[in-house]
């Protein structure tokens, strides 16, 4: 991601350390890069609706994909199950 962007990334990782802005820079080149890909695939497939909208659409997805703590415990219950069977003796 970051050679696509920067002839020589590491400069800019190593001066982004140095002023302790390293996580920043993750998120705000992690926030481009997402960005870019909906883009490209707004262009090319989505007719329906603006490019907004459709930011929208995806952000209203993005939220929908989260966890109950039904589903938490469930999954918790299998993973234990599976262990088990590996190693019976532990659990």
């Amino acid at each position: 991601m970051l050679f696509k962007r920067y002839a020589s990334p590491f400069l800019i990782l190593d001066e982004m350390i140095n002023c302790g802005k390293l996580q920043e820079f993750i998120g705000y080149i992690l926030n481009e890069s997402l960005e870019e890909t909906q883009w490209e695939y707004w262009l090319h497939k989505v007719t329906a609706m603006s490019f907004k909208e459709y930011c929208e659409a995806c952000k209203e997805k993005d939220r929908s994909y989260g966890m109950t703590d039904n589903d938490v415990s469930r999954v918790k219950e299998m993973s234990k199950r599976i262990l088990n069977k590996i190693n019976p003796g532990r659990g």
